[in-house]
């Protein structure tokens, strides 16, 4: 990818994807991995230490170092946040998967198969941030994805996996495991507003979340919201690079796309000096954008 800062042309580069497949006797698994967490060893499709157990995970679990300790006897083949899913399914069972998933803190989509059952799961992210769909093909058998377009040659039928639930191949039934009380009560709260709590969740919401081996990025509008998350990121690193001369990736780089000499642009790069980023803008044309239309629907696979 070539970006630029003002008129100065600079090359970044990551080389972080890779194509994983793993075939048991009654299922298949395939992952194309964009490496943030362990980009070295942590290829997917994950295995277990018995062989047995397969694991193929699009997002990330920001409460993984909690989980690690507690199943530090679990011989851990990675650095990979997703490789929890192994020794916790190991421990809890085919039985117990709400108690399991219901305790991972994060964005992700996964589908979890076991080939000395022939046992299989999948589950979603309480609110969906990660993609996910399945179907079933002519045969009877299920499919999953996380792009719909993967699935529309192959399956009859087609459908989005509900968020905040969990599917397994015994009972065939989607069980919710994220029941918040806000869901089914009518109640208003009516407590005063406290701008001191806002900060201080906005401020976690945005800390557990820079969890990553490769550099930082923030894609920066100007905006409140963009400049808020990347000037409490910028604090965030600033405190983590004091604590550890050795952080491998302590600057944050921003990013910015808009149309030759908008004000986002402008705005965005007063942020982006003011916080100290290596910022990278990248422009295009009205006739551009009309061009990617088709493209972008393609992918996003929405029109919204």
């Amino acid at each position: 990818m070539e970006t630029r800062r003002r008129r100065q042309k600079v090359r970044y580069y990551t080389h972080t994807h890779t194509t994983g497949t793993h075939t048991q006797t009654s299922a298949v698994l395939g992952h194309e991995r964009l490496g943030i967490m362990d980009p070295e060893s942590g290829d997917q499709p994950l295995i277990g230490t018995s062989g047995d157990v397969a694991v193929a995970v699009n997002g990330e679990i920001y409460n993984h170092l909690d989980i690690r300790k507690r199943f530090s006897k679990y011989g851990f083949k990675t650095g990979s946040d997703c490789e929890v899913l192994l020794p916790m399914y190991s421990h809890y069972g085919q039985k117990r998967l709400v108690e399991m998933v219901s305790q991972l803190d994060g964005q992700f989509a996964f589908v979890l198969s076991d080939a000395k059952t022939g046992f299989y799961m999948a589950a979603r992210d309480p609110i969906g941030i990660a993609s996910l769909y399945y179907g079933f093909g002519q045969d009877g058998e299920m499919w999953f994805s996380s792009e719909l377009k993967a699935l529309k040659e192959q399956c009859v039928d087609f459908h989005q996996f509900p968020p905040g639930h969990v599917y397994d191949s015994v009972s065939k039934k989607f069980v919710p495991y994220f029941t918040p009380k806000w869901y089914v009560s009518k109640e208003v709260p009516t407590g005063p507003l406290v701008y001191a709590k806002i900060r201080e969740v906005l401020t976690r919401a945005v800390e557990k979340r820079l969890m990553s081996d490769v550099p930082w990025g923030v894609l920066l509008s100007g905006g409140l919201d963009s400049s808020l998350v990347a000037s409490i990121a910028s604090r965030i690193l600033y405190k983590r690079k004091q604590q550890s001369k050795s952080l491998f990736h302590p600057q944050m780089h921003s990013f910015s796309i808009g149309l030759v000499g908008s004000p986002d642009l402008a705005a965005a790069r007063k942020v982006a000096d003011y916080l100290q980023t290596v910022h990278h803008e990248m422009t295009f044309t009205v006739q551009d954008g009309l061009d990617a239309v088709r493209d972008v629907i393609y992918h996003l696979e929405t029109c919204v």
